[in-house]
This record gives C-alpha cells, sequence and structure tokens, in this order.
C-alpha cells in the first residue's frame, strides 16, 4: 500500500425523475433539478451549467416543436464519471414544423433544434417512441 490518500469516487446520484406539463414556465425547476444533481454528484461547475442549458433545451425541444398535451418524463441519474440526462415526451409529434435559412421541414432531426445540446454533451441521442413519441438522452462527464 502506498501512503497517497485514495481518490474519491464519484458519488451515485439518482435516478431523480420529474413529471412536468409542457410548460416553459416550468424550465427554471428543469434548470433547478440538474444543478442539484450535478452539486450531489461532484459535477464541476462547467459541467453543472452544461447540464442545465442541456435538459433545459431537450425540454424546450418538446414544448416547442410537440404538441401542447402531455407531459414531459425527466430522469437525471449520475454513475461513474457521468452524468446522464433523459427526455420522454409520450405525445410528441411535430405540429410546429422547422423553418429556417430558405429550409421548411416537418423532420425531428433538425440539426439547428438540438445543436446546442449535441455541443455541449459528450453523447447525444434521440429516437422516435414506437406508437409516437420521443426519447432524447444526453450524457456528459463530470469534469
Amino acid at each position: 500500500m502506498s501512503g497517497a490518500p485514495a481518490v474519491p469516487r464519484p458519488a451515485r446520484v439518482g435516478p431523480v425523475t420529474l413529471r412536468l406539463p409542457k410548460d416553459p414556465a416550468l424550465l427554471a425547476t428543469v434548470r433547478l433539478t440538474a444543478a442539484g444533481v450535478g452539486v450531489r454528484a461532484g459535477a464541476s461547475f462547467e459541467a453543472i451549467e452544461d447540464l442545465k442549458v442541456m435538459l433545459a433545451e431537450a425540454c424546450t425541444y418538446c414544448i416547442r416543436r410537440g404538441t401542447p398535451e402531455g407531459c414531459l418524463e425527466i430522469s437525471l441519474e449520475a454513475d461513474g464519471d457521468d452524468v446522464v440526462l433523459t427526455v420522454v415526451d409520450r405525445t410528441f409529434r411535430i405540429v410546429q414544423p422547422y423553418v429556417g435559412a430558405g429550409v421548411s421541414s416537418t423532420s425531428p432531426e433538425e440539426p439547428d433544434e438540438l445543436f446546442m445540446i449535441r455541443g455541449l454533451a459528450d453523447d447525444m441521442t434521440y429516437h422516435l417512441l414506437p406508437g409516437g413519441g420521443i426519447m432524447l438522452t444526453a450524457r456528459r462527464v463530470r469534469r
């Protein structure tokens, strides 16, 4: 055994889950929750700020592009070196088409709408759920 102190293992946190109506006024609650999970997980200040933005952007995407009814199912979990956030909108279908830079589309894959998450996350996936809905998942290293 060496006399060097052991490096503490990052804390496991969660999953912490929220089920919220699709209301932009609740985005502050979402950001606060992301910050709380990040702090408890021992994430760096930069990682916590990134988590707050990523989660708010994922929720905003569902609120702005999807149907107004239903709820967002949000989950945050820290384990190992990563914090993973997931947003599920089971009623998602595009009702606000994307229009920008001379392009119009009803695809859920518009890079302009998810670019912020892609830029901050170490990994991001999304897919349409069978029978309707969408799941967005992003992973961010704690440090």
